[in-house]
């Protein structure tokens, strides 16, 4: 491609280069002792002007091209991992193990979270031996906001047996730490939600940005029971670090800043 535009750049400045030589000498009356080229200015005039145009246009033509391949590349990129989990297992939307090993830090956010650390309490004591940074933000304590929700379950029996799978899997972690690694790269922290979060989170953060999150947003039935009927799926997002904008380091951050409210956001 690089080449292709070098010649048309090359042959553009060649046509342009004759087309003001040309009236030049014509002017200057040097033509005049060549009639065969001094009779046929104007065809040859409206043919350099003609050459020109098409290549204006084939030029235009190839950018807009390209722009539409951008766009696509760009919607590929940002839309193929949003899917709705109706039927679908967690692990064919994001290999969560398989990033366990590879990531610097990892953070939990969710009610309680029972389905992926009942998933990771095996693997995770190793890989935070290994170096993994892990933050978990549930519903530690029985808080306001946990309350608040628990009421407005229709049936609040699951929720809370949920969140009690949740944190025992927390205290799981804990112990198997403790006995099994004595001085671990990584470490593992757990804290109270206080607030009703709009989605879940997994992220992953990795060098040379390539991080990737996994967000969930609620349905709204969580929070009012009687539209449990109309929204039986849930929105799920994968998230790529490199090729995702600042969408990325917006989930990130929005974790940092639930965890640490003094947190500043970069600029």
């Amino acid at each position: 491609m690089k080449i292709q535009e070098n010649i048309e750049t090359i042959s553009l400045a060649i046509i342009g280069f004759i087309c003001i030589v040309i009236p030049i000498l014509d002017f200057t009356g040097i033509l005049d002792a060549v009639p065969f080229v001094s009779s046929r200015i104007p065809e040859m005039t409206l043919g350099a002007v003609g050459i020109i145009a098409v290549f204006l246009v084939v030029e235009r033509y190839g950018r807009f091209r390209k722009i539409i391949e951008s766009i696509e590349e760009l919607k590929q990129s940002s839309f193929k991992s949003i899917v709705w989990e109706r039927d679908t297992k967690p692990e064919e939307v994001l290999d969560i193990k398989a990033h366990l090993f590879s990531s610097e830090s990892l953070y939990l956010l969710g009610y309680s979270l029972p389905n992926v650390l009942d998933l990771l309490r095996v693997d995770l004591p190793k890989a935070i031996n290994n170096g993994l940074k892990v933050r978990v933000l549930m519903y530690l304590e029985d808080t306001t906001a946990f309350g608040l929700l628990r009421d407005a379950q229709e049936n609040p029996e699951p929720f809370t047996q949920a969140t009690n799978r949740g944190r025992r899997y927390i205290e799981e972690i804990h112990e198997s730490l403790a006995k099994n690694y004595k001085k671990p790269k990584g470490s593992f922290e757990a804290k109270a939600l206080s607030l009703i979060p709009a989605c879940s989170m997994i992220v992953f953060t990795k060098q040379n940005k390539a991080g990737i999150a996994k967000i969930i947003f609620y349905r709204p039935s969580l929070h009012v029971p009687k539209a449990k009927e109309v929204y039986r799926d849930q929105l799920c997002m994968v998230i790529q670090e490199n090729n995702s904008g600042k969408m990325f380091d917006y989930y990130k951050e929005h974790f940092e800043l639930l965890w640490d409210p003094g947190f500043r956001r970069s600029k």
